[in-house]
């Protein structure tokens, strides 16, 4: 693989993690499930997903 390639499966890898995390946030959100244990969870979940994303995109500068 290319280094573009490498970089392509990486972000596609990181970007659908983002999104799964920050769905299953926004399935709570609309189950009004807001101070559930499982919120601190997924909310985390979201925060590190995020976190992941702009390290990595923060790396290749």
């Amino acid at each position: 693989m290319t280094t573009i390639d490498d970089f392509r499966a990486m972000a596609q890898e990181l970007i659908a993690d983002l999104e799964a995390a920050t769905n299953e946030t926004m399935q709570l959100i609309s189950a009004h499930q807001l101070s559930e244990p499982q919120w601190e969870q997924v909310t985390q979940r979201q925060h590190d997903a995020c976190e992941r994303w702009m390290d990595y995109l923060n790396s290749r500068n």
